[in-house]
């Protein structure tokens, strides 16, 4: 059994995302205070679960990146098996090398963020480039289909999403 969870960013293709594989989106709150900070709470237990968690960072793009960790990390916290973050839009993906000095590849501190936070896998659409692609620690795809940083992770457990339009759906690989 897996558990979808969706941020506040994508609702609509969190929603086909869940038709599509005929999966609910389970409940969570959500709640920005005065101050901007954050609070997720889950609504149902995902210890020993395979958890997705759909979010674009998109704009606001600090304020879907935070909303997106958050998620991970309380998936973490209440031992989830598998945490795999569905982000249709990766954020900061163009800083993606070192083209002078004193700048920073941020495109790997997010994807760092991202393991750190307590993800396993992330699923794009779409990155920048391929020097994208060897900046995470963790196995990570881009759509449709094709594996980032090559060998890593078991090649019967791979998911893409596939581009439908101008949303996308989540679909198992054979």
């Amino acid at each position: 059994e897996i558990k979808l969870y969706a941020g506040t960013a994508s609702p609509d293709l969190a929603n086909k995302i869940s038709n599509y594989i005929d999966a609910p989106l389970c409940g969570r709150d959500i709640i920005e205070f005065p101050n901007q900070n954050l609070f997720v709470k889950l609504h149902s237990s995902v210890r020993g679960q395979d958890v997705y968690v759909i979010q674009t960072t998109s704009a606001p793009v600090h304020r879907n990146l935070m909303e997106l960790l958050i998620m991970i990390d309380a998936c973490k916290r209440a031992s989830a098996a598998r945490i795999t973050a569905v982000i249709p839009y990766f954020g900061y993906a163009r800083q993606d090398r070192k083209d002078a000095g004193r700048v920073p590849i941020t495109s790997k501190l997010v994807a760092n963020l991202l393991t750190k936070a307590g993800a396993d896998r992330v699923l794009c659409v779409d990155l920048h480039a391929a020097q994208g692609e060897a900046g995470a620690r963790r196995e990570q795809e881009a759509g449709p289909g094709v594996p980032l940083g090559a060998g890593v992770g078991d090649e019967r457990d791979r998911c893409a999403v596939g581009v439908d339009g101008d949303d996308a759906a989540l679909h198992e690989e054979v």
